[in-house]
This record gives structure tokens, sequence and C-alpha cells, in this order.
């Protein structure tokens, strides 16, 4: 389910109880929550142990990603999860791309998560992985986002990008895309 609007959205509560309005107020970046253990590829995962969260504006790298609290090949047996928004300013179809070692996936307006509803799946245990997966989207919309990364030992790294049809080079900067 997407989400339209210029800077927020406005939703009336409908249920005839008031009138009042709820407003949400997006604020830039992505958020994201750091678990200790593996997912394997089992997207419902969480662990009760949390390492770290934050918000963040691009995924570069797991450095990046974590703002800078896990260096790349820092880390073992970690699940990663962004959470938030996508908007863009112009309507097309975008290519997005996980590149990953290990598991990765992403979707894009959904608000459920399974393995066969991603825009990406790129699962399983394995070294730097590139996987992509395109998607159109209008202007304006605030479209739920979430990529999921998981390592299990050894080197680890992920790296989200995308491009609007017809640009020639990707982007990992989310100032302007990534909202939460």
């Amino acid at each position: 389910m997407a989400f339209s609007s210029l800077n927020s959205f406005s939703a009336s509560t409908g249920l005839g109880v008031s009138n009042k309005k709820t407003t949400t107020t997006y604020s830039s970046g992505l958020n994201f929550i750091v678990y200790d253990g593996y997912f394997a590829d089992d997207v419902s995962y969480t662990s009760s142990t949390i390492l770290y969260t934050g918000t963040i504006t691009q995924i570069s790298s797991i450095l990046t990603g974590t703002n800078n609290n896990i260096a790349v090949n820092g880390a073992d047996t970690i699940t990663i999860v962004w959470t938030g928004y996508f908007k863009v300013t112009v309507s097309d179809t975008y290519t997005f791309s996980l590149a990953s070692d290990d598991a990765s996936y992403l979707w894009i307006d959904q608000t459920t998560y399974t393995t066969s509803n991603t825009t990406i799946s790129n699962g399983g245990t394995h070294p730097v992985t590139t996987k992509t997966g395109t998607k159109s989207l209008s202007a304006g919309v605030y479209y739920p986002i979430r990529i999921m990364f998981g390592e299990n030992t050894g080197g680890d790294n992920i790296t989200f990008s995308w491009y609007r049809n017809g640009d020639s080079t990707s982007t990992t900067d989310g100032t302007g895309y990534f909202y939460s």
C-alpha cells in the first residue's frame, strides 16, 4: 500500500467517533536494526538481542548501512533489517540492485513479507552475488520499503542501489528517496 503526498500523509480516522485527522510527518533516512544471529532466509526472524539501531541515508556497504557500526567483513552471524519509505520525484520504472554476501531481500510496496512477494530475492549463503528487480513507481508516493540482510560467517557486505529507466548510472545515495 503506497501513500501519496508531497511532504506528509494525512488520513481521517473514519471511525465516526470524532472528526480528528492523523498526520504523519516523514523524516529523512531508513531505520535499521542489527540483530544477533543469522536469519537463514526466515524473513519473519527477529532476535531478542539487538546489537545496534539507527537511521541511514545510504547502503553503499555494510559500514554505511549501519552508521559505521559494522565494518566490511567485520561481523559474523548477524541479521540487519532496514525499513521506511522510498519516494521518487519522477514517475518511471526503476531498477533496484542488491549485491550481498550472504542473503538479502528487498520489498517495495508490500506490507507483508514472504520470500515469494519480494522485489529482489538474493537468499542463501554465498559470496557477493548481485540480483536485480524492477518496479514502476509514481512521483510523490511514499512506498513502504524493507531490506533484509543476513551474514552467516566468512565475508560480509551489502550494497543497495537503483536507477531510473534510461539513466546510465545507479546511485546508493538515499537522500531525497529514503524516509521513515
